[in-house]
């Protein structure tokens, strides 16, 4: 029969010799006689029409060995003999109709020498054996030497109950065990092929061994109270072995009991079944007494903590209060004693739960102490559960209700958007208003204020008091069009708007028309770029006291003479944020508005205007913050949450990457503290918008290599390594431990760090017999120096970048691995030059180690040629207490 592709091809082609017979044109019945066909066929072939224009040939078999479809002849060779095969030709035109038959022989197929039967469709087993599950069919197929020889042939089962096999060649699996399919040619029944079969639970040995193993371990009792014979499998051909602990065999599956404690023991178990084995292991608990034990003591620990937690379980209820909580259950229904302990796992910084005692002291309860996060915060309950022997941790996914909407609103009206006077007025004489574009009390950083007057010509949409020649009041419409970004994801984002009615009126008295004048020289650029950005610690700049007049005449010295003297009188509305001589008196991180307020009295009259500056390190607003985590957790406490680098933007403005929870860790060893150095890069999006990455460093993590730090290679395989006094005397309390660590080459050479690798899974590197090497195969790897994941040096298995003293990266793996990047001399392996990562002098170097296994984030500063900007501010120290005084 021919295949599809012919068969088109035939029929293309017989249309087009079909359309030149009918053109030819003459009578139907010569031309009928002119029609001939093959004798004999093996082969599918076409049947010609007659060649008279208007005529219509149709063509009909008396035999299912030829086929008609149209023109074409398909044609199914038999078995045995020859099939004579009459066909008939009609022809049509107008009503004239002229029949006519031929004979055609169909060669029959020749009988086979030797069949093969097609067990392709059947899993196969060892020694030959193929398998079939019980209730399955699978078609078989018959194989030959060629297209001419007959695949006719009659199938037996040895034993039909097992297995059966219709004459269509459909096997079916009836009753497990073995049995033999055999087909013998009908044509030639000394052409004959059998194969071993055998009806089996499944075809798929492992689904087998994973069945009896569920079977096993449902059939375990809950407690072992005697000698016990663990379950044989229910297939009885599935073998089972255990082990104990120790590796010793328990003959027959007998576990041996002992007196003793109330425990828990691991158990192995060995399947091996057609070949194939699984090994698993599962816990068996041993006690004295079935009804009285401590694993029912740890039960009941769970039903009672079950009270506590579970009704915030999938419910949709969120925990919005403090929930006492149980320390130990004592001798509940002549029990065993059960002490319990509390952990919480959580993405969202500070935690929105915390476990500890409550009250005065002796009479303090234990308690869940809530905290309310910025956004419904995912939070996991551990509980650790103990008895003398035996332990239990039972978890709780719960959520930790976050601030709404409208409680969000509320605390903006309370504690940052302006406020009415005594009178409930919105009320400005002569003077500006001070407009948040932000929450300045840090509570709620993504958020953003964005302001719109009604009447710019009297107060501009930044509050300022726009006509100093305003002869009566006006009312002017101020409204803060408040955008929240959410810190846990999108469905958190809102937009909201309030509008404030402020009377405004001009001058009352001669300071408020002086203090407005004054506001004009203060908003100058001349005087107010010294001061609007003014983070403490900047070197550049020298000191940390404001420049701020005490006087008139300092500020404003071409005002009228009698003014000049008049004292300018500062405040801040933050409280400690300045000291009496202007000098700053706390340092931020991210970029931290403060609002200065300064005051003229004249006969008795104040008036007192405001001016906004940012004492954040970080210059601008748009900032994602990749690194942190400071003495807040290493205090347990801050007085300023809100200022803490904890994790990825997950409270700055704008929020950084919606879903990124992983902490970024800025300290290597100790208590964390900012050290001064920080770095940033501006990446502009595809729409146009600027963002600044910026990264703080810690104490630990800025280690400065100077002309005392040294290491000589002359010797790849045994380096000389000279230490400056700070890294000595860090030797043995592994210096940086596994932490992020920044290096600053103060040096006027080129310095090396050791690079230690990682081989183990998918690392390239192997040696030169092509063995992989592991980290520790590091040529200095036996000094305390040197670890991939503590103390001194980089570590190769994350990311990290070099650059040089401009800043410039001339070393970065991107989002890869640092050494998959160091085959430095490019021989194809791993060997002693490639150990050493090279610092250009004044260059820096950084390490996250495992701190830091987000290669996306910190990807923005590892990317050769791009330029990070360094910075380094002095940090700020509390000199009485010889500790970090964190804002």
């Amino acid at each position: 029969m021919l295949t599809k592709i012919k068969k088109l091809f035939v029929l293309v082609m017989f249309a087009a010799f079909a359309f030149v017979l009918v053109g030819c044109g003459g009578g139907i019945k010569g031309a009928l006689k002119d029609i001939t066909l093959p004798a004999e066929v093996t082969e599918d072939f076409t049947l010609s029409n007659v060649a008279v224009e208007g005529a219509v040939t149709t063509w009909t078999s008396n035999s299912d060995a030829i086929v008609i479809d149209g023109n074409y002849a398909e044609v199914f060779r038999p078995s045995g003999t020859d099939a004579e095969v009459t066909l008939t030709a009609t022809v049509t035109l107008g009503e004239q109709t002229v029949t006519k038959d031929f004979v055609v022989v169909v060669k029959c197929l020749s009988a086979p020498d030797a069949i093969k039967i097609n067990t392709g469709s059947l899993i196969a087993g060892e020694n030959g054996i193929f398998y079939i599950s019980k209730g399955q069919e699978v078609q078989l197929e018959i194989e030959v030497e060629d297209d001419g020889m007959s695949t006719e042939v009659t199938w037996s089962s040895k034993s039909k109950k097992r297995a059966e096999v219709t004459a269509d060649g459909v096997l079916k699996g009836l009753e497990l065990g073995a049995t033999t399919i055999t087909a013998t040619s009908t044509s030639n029944p000394n052409a004959t092929a059998s194969f071993e079969l055998e009806v089996v639970e499944d075809s798929n040995p492992m689904k087998v061994l994973l069945n009896n193993k569920n079977y096993i371990e449902n059939e375990i009792p809950r407690f072992i109270t005697e000698t016990y014979m663990f379950p044989a499998p229910y297939n009885k051909d599935v073998e089972a072995v255990y082990t104990d602990s120790l590796g010793g065999v328990l003959e027959g599956g007998w576990y041996v009991y002992a007196e003793g404690v109330d425990r828990q023991e691991t158990i192995y178990c060995a399947l091996t079944y057609k070949g194939q084995l699984t090994e698993f292991e599962f816990i068996i608990s041993v006690v004295a007494n079935a009804e009285d034990n401590e694993f029912l003591a740890l039960d009941y620990a769970e039903q009672e903590l079950d009270k506590i937690f579970k009704g915030y379980v999938g419910t949709g209820d969120k925990i919005g209060a403090d929930i006492v909580v149980p320390e130990e259950f004592s001798a509940v229904d002549a029990m065993y004693d059960v002490t319990l302990s509390y952990d919480v796992v959580t993405d969202y910084q500070p935690l929105p739960i915390k476990f500890a005692a409550v009250g005065e002291e002796g009479s303090e309860v234990y308690t869940a102490v809530y905290t309310k996060p910025n956004d419904d915060a995912k939070v996991r309950v551990e509980i650790y559960c103990r008895t003398a022997n035996v332990d239990k941790v039972i978890r709780y996914n719960v959520v930790a209700a976050g601030y709404t909407q409208e409680e969000k609103i509320q605390y903006l009206k309370e504690n940052v958007l302006p406020q009415a006077n005594a009178d409930g007025l919105y009320k400005l004489v002569c003077s500006h208003v001070t407009l948040p574009t932000g929450d300045t009390t840090g509570k709620f950083g993504a958020l953003s204020i964005e302001w719109t007057s009604s009447d710019e010509s009297v107060i501009t949409s930044a509050g300022k008091f726009a006509n100093p020649n305003l002869a009566s009041e006006a009312s002017v419409t101020l409204t803060a069009k408040i955008t929240y970004k959410g810190t846990v994801n999108d469905s958190f984002k809102f937009e909201d708007t309030i509008s404030y009615e402020y009377a405004v009126f001009p001058a009352e008295n001669e300071a408020q028309s002086v203090a407005l004048q004054v506001s004009n020289y203060i908003d100058a650029p001349e005087f107010l770029d010294q001061i609007k950005y003014f983070p403490y610690g900047d070197k550049e700049r020298g000191t940390n006291v404001l420049p701020l007049p005490r006087t008139v005449g300092e500020i404003a010295p071409d005002m009228d003479a009698k003014y000049l003297d008049l004292e300018i009188v500062w405040g801040s509305s933050e409280e400690g944020l300045i000291s009496s001589d202007f000098e700053l008196l706390k340092q931020y991180l991210r970029y931290h508005e403060a609002v200065l307020t300064y005051t003229i009295t004249i006969d008795g009259a104040s008036a007192t205007n405001e001016v906004v500056i940012n004492v954040g390190i970080t210059k601008v607003k748009n900032t994602i913050y990749i690194g942190g985590n400071f003495v807040y957790y290493q205090t347990g406490g801050g007085n300023n949450s809100g200022d803490v680098l904890c994790s990825l933007s997950k409270f700055d403005s704008p929020v950084g990457v919606v879903g990124a929870n992983g902490k970024i860790w800025g300290f290597s060893y100790n208590n964390g503290y900012f050290n001064g150095l920080t770095w940033y890069i501006d990446l502009t999006d595809d729409e146009g918008v600027t963002t600044r990455y910026q990264y703080f460093a810690a104490t630990g993590g800025y280690m400065t290599l100077d002309d005392q730090y040294n290491i000589d290679l002359t010797d790849p395989k045994n380096p000389v390594i000279t230490l400056n006094e700070e890294l000595n005397a860090n030797i043995g309390t592994n210096y940086g431990g596994n932490w992020a660590s920044v290096y600053y080459n103060a040096s006027d050479k080129d310095v090396k760090v050791p690079m230690s690798p990682y081989t183990g899974g998918s690392s390239p590197f192997v040696d030169e017999a092509g063995v992989a090497i592991p980290w520790t195969a590091h040529p200095n790897a036996k000094s305390n120096i040197i670890d991939r994941e503590n103390a001194f040096g980089m570590d190769g298995y994350r990311v990290g970048f070099v650059t040089d003293a401009t800043g410039k990266v001339v070393f970065g793996n991107g989002e890869s691995q640092i050494q998959n990047i160091c085959d430095l001399n490019g021989n194809g392996v791993m060997d002693e030059a490639d150990y050493w990562i090279t610092i250009p002098a004044g260059g820096y170097a950084y390490t996250p180690k495992t701190q830091q296994n987000n290669a996306a984030i910190v990807g923005k500063f590892c990317v050769k040629d791009i330029q990070l900007t360094f910075e380094t501010f002095e940090a700020y120290i509390d000199d009485e207490v010889g500790t970090f005084t964190h804002e």
